[in-house]
């Protein structure tokens, strides 16, 4: 987050202001990319969400290190990483 806002010309937040506009850049967020699920034809609904909430899974095992966040968490064991799929597959519903 302050990354960005050192490119955008702005101020680093710090400390107690940093949280919580990280949460609500991670809200709005979330909102924006699973907003596309419910577009479009309503007939291919079920697949959008299927290939959007795997394509969320996958990203938060494989973007963890470009990201430079920790990846132990998700990248522990391959039923690690099958379970963190499961679970944005399954969130979705």
């Amino acid at each position: 987050m302050n990354k960005l806002l050192e490119k955008a010309g702005a101020s680093s937040l710090q400390n107690n202001a940093l949280y919580p506009a990280m949460l609500a850049g991670d809200l709005l967020s979330n909102a924006f990319y699973y907003s596309f699920i419910g577009a479009g034809n309503k007939k291919y609904l079920i697949y959008r969400g299927i290939a959007f909430d795997t394509a969320a899974g996958i990203g938060a095992i494989r973007l963890t290190g470009p990201l430079n966040l920790n990846d132990a968490p998700v990248t522990r064991t391959e039923k690690t990483k099958a379970m963190i799929v499961a679970y944005y597959l399954i969130s979705g519903w």
